[in-house]
């Protein structure tokens, strides 16, 4: 399973538009490179951006004639543990915390303060085997908090297909597709990007090849001599922070996006060797355009551990 901190915030504006349906149905939004689904309300739109995130919004009509819109912002993180959020949170002069079971989980519920609009709101907080999930609930959010909460899933993400149909395509120019290969994970220390001096250092993961039966794989090996994210038979996977595997891709189809490995995942691959070998399953996403890439960048947007 994924690994990530979850947040969902909730705002009000005033603007014009059209109001939402009234219409008591439910959709289920499937996030699939954040490896979850929740519920959501009819009237709502769930719209992912560039940069990882999810914003749940919709629109009513004020007695007034106005437009409020609502939305719920939905992040992704993957370094925060419930024991530091809850310390975090104690500092508040107004600070409580219950349990409380919604769906198919016991969250833990904290009352807190906003000096800033001077109302009450709460979060739930919930963490499951090492994921954590910190939802704010505005005052004015109404019902949607209880079905979004009760209805998220955590869907098993590294668990592969073992379908190999890595391949390149002459109409698009690009290869993609799944690649199966054994290999082992090396380390890299390596400064920031186009910094002169004091630079950060990142720790970057290479995925070693040691033999695959993909006929594309050689030739494509040859093609991107010379890309910092790309070695002699040996693939990037991202960066390593706190012995969790995250990295950044890009893609025709969902652009910029953030993609983190399990704790599980991540330590079978960091604990590989040469002379303990993993097999991996490495999903590369149809890219035709160019891009500046960041630093904790990969080709391979999904790292799964073949059974």
């Amino acid at each position: 399973m994924k690994n990530f901190l979850l947040i969902l915030t909730i705002a009000a504006l005033s603007l014009n538009g059209c109001a939402q349906s009234s219409e008591e149905t439910s959709h289920v939004y499937d996030w699939k490179t954040q490896g979850i689904t929740f519920n959501y309300p009819d009237g709502y739109n769930v719209l992912e951006t560039s940069g990882g995130n999810v914003y749940i919004t919709t629109a009513t009509e004020l007695p007034d004639g106005d437009i409020s819109v609502f939305w719920t912002l939905v992040e992704i993180d993957s370094s925060t543990s419930l024991e530091e959020r809850l310390t975090e949170y104690s500092q508040e002069d107004t600070f409580s915390q219950t349990k409380e079971v919604i769906g198919n989980n016991e969250f833990t519920k904290v009352n807190l303060y906003a000096n800033f609009g001077g109302f009450d709101y709460s979060r739930y907080l919930l963490e499951i085997d090492g994921k954590l999930l910190d939802y704010k609930v505005g005052k004015d959010e109404g019902e949607m908090a209880l079905e979004v909460l009760g209805s998220i899933q955590f869907v098993e993400s590294n668990e592969s297909t073992s379908t190999d149909d890595f391949k390149y395509d002459a109409d698009n120019g690009d290869y993609y597709g799944n690649l199966i290969a054994n290999g082992y994970v090396t380390l890299k220390e390596r400064p920031e990007a186009f910094c002169v001096e004091n630079c950060p250092i990142y720790t970057y993961a290479f995925f070693n090849v040691l033999d695959t039966d993909n006929e594309f794989f050689d030739d494509y090996i040859e093609e991107q001599k010379g890309n910092s994210f790309v070695g002699d038979m040996s693939i990037g996977l991202g960066c390593v922070d706190n012995a969790i595997l995250w990295r950044w891709n890009d893609s025709d189809e969902l652009g910029m996006q953030k993609y983190t490995n399990s704790s599980e995942v991540s330590e079978a691959l960091l604990n590989s060797s040469a002379e303990n070998p993993i097999k991996i399953e490495l999903e590369r996403y149809l890219f035709t355009s160019g891009s500046g890439a960041p630093d904790c960048y990969s080709h391979f947007a999904q790292v799964n551990i073949v059974e």
